[in-house]
């Protein structure tokens, strides 16, 4: 089991490429284990995420700036 987060569905996850399925694994180098964690992770001053998901089989990184 190497954890992540589940993403479900919204808006805000279509903004930035993810799509309904995808496991967010990685924020900036952090594992992300718990939605708890990814909220605070994505709540830095950092305005910048690079995130690392998994799309089915693949493994997708994306480069997030708001």
């Amino acid at each position: 089991d190497q954890g992540g987060v589940i993403v479900l569905d919204g808006e805000s996850a279509s903004v930035i490429a993810l799509q309904k399925g995808d496991i967010i694994l990685e924020v900036n180098g952090k594992a992300v284990t718990s939605v708890d964690q990814l909220e605070s992770l994505l709540k830095t001053r950092n305005r910048a995420w690079n995130i690392v998901a998994q799309r089915g089989e693949k493994l997708i990184t994306l480069s997030v700036r708001m």
